[in-house]
């Protein structure tokens, strides 16, 4: 139930969004924008999703509070998540990988890009690698 909630939102709020959702319905596929940040994968949990960047990094987005229903739990956990998809393919998302740990960070200001130059680490928006 909360993949198909999930698809029904990304489909109404992400109307150009190449959206797949595999054979099993347990996952949603966005065809990635660029091959080297590659596709994002969504994973229903039961109890939560996650999402996977690639091969960079993933995230869990779950929710627990207290005194709402399950049908609301579900809603809120897919709310955060399309919003973290409307901010990602809108590049207002850093995604980070260093070795063979990643993560990202919601960009609030340009700022935030000029100051990763770290040796080693990549950076990438999802729109492709960049520094």
């Amino acid at each position: 139930m909360m993949m198909d909630l999930l698809k029904t939102e990304l489909t109404r709020r992400l109307p150009g969004l190449e959206i797949r959702t595999e054979a099993s319905n347990r996952s949603i596929v966005l065809a990635a924008a660029h091959e080297e940040v590659g596709d994002v994968t969504i994973l229903d949990d039961g109890d939560e999703l996650t999402v996977y960047i690639g091969d960079i990094t993933h995230g869990h987005f779950s929710g627990y509070t207290p005194g709402i229903s399950p049908d609301q739990q579900m809603r809120e956990i897919v709310d955060g998540l399309v919003g973290f998809v409307e901010d990602l393919v809108a590049d207002r998302v850093l995604i980070w990988r260093s070795g063979r740990s990643g993560g990202w960070d919601i960009i609030e200001s340009e700022e935030q890009l000029k100051v990763h130059s770290d040796a080693g680490t990549q950076f990438y928006l999802w729109s492709g690698p960049i520094g």
